[in-house]
């Protein structure tokens, strides 16, 4: 869901930044943003993470590895009742991230879609999924990638948010947007293990 320290998920798109550029380390920049969409009985919400962090090596196809997280306690949904409910919901204080680790990645047509795949895990449940997102790479050397994927809550055994006893509820399906810059981070060189580094 929701699918930063989602999904959460998504530097795949690092992928098609060049030869090159696939045998570095990608880390997200801070203009990354990710928000969870959704409705209720009486409104429509969006929650916004504070912060979206990531890194990963990307070689192509299943050889590509990234890590991504977004904190639970930083979801912002403009009321904190809100923000309460919907930590409440997400166990936030057993588990406070939501990750996203991609498995998989390729192009979809001759532009620059991508299908990605990879496990989302958050409220100590754990899916893999699959998300197609637009992507291009920029004249400084960033790659960005951006696109929206929709989820239910239940899926992950999350019980949508209430509130008012019971008069307000959440409706099951989200929809998690997520915008996401990311870099090449020359500090550090390729790992041989094939692991994804961890966010710093």
């Amino acid at each position: 869901m929701l699918l930063t320290r989602f999904h959460m998920a998504i530097l795949t798109l690092l992928l098609f930044a060049g030869p090159a550029a696939a045998q570095h380390e990608y880390v997200l920049s801070d203009s990354s943003a990710l928000a969870i969409h959704g409705t209720s009985t009486v409104n429509s919400f969006e929650c916004h993470a504070a912060q979206v962090i990531g890194a990963g090596i990307l070689n192509g196809g299943d050889k590509s590895r990234a890590h991504i997280e977004v904190r639970v306690p930083d979801l912002d949904c403009g009321k904190r009742r809100m923000n309460r409910d919907l930590q409440e919901a997400l166990r936030g204080d057993e588990f406070p991230l939501i990750t996203f680790n991609l498995q998989y990645a390729e192009r979809v047509d001759s532009l620059d879609t991508i299908q990605i795949v990879g496990t989302l895990s958050l409220a100590g449940a754990s899916r893999d999924i699959s998300v197609v997102l637009d992507a291009e790479r920029r004249t400084d050397g960033s790659v960005r990638g951006w696109g929206r994927k929709h989820l239910r809550m239940t899926d992950f055994d999350v019980d949508p948010p209430t509130a008012l006893f019971g008069v307000v509820k959440a409706h099951d399906e989200i929809e998690i947007v997520f915008d996401l810059v990311a870099r090449p981070d020359a500090s550090t060189a390729q790992r041989t293990d094939g692991r994804a580094p961890e966010p710093r």
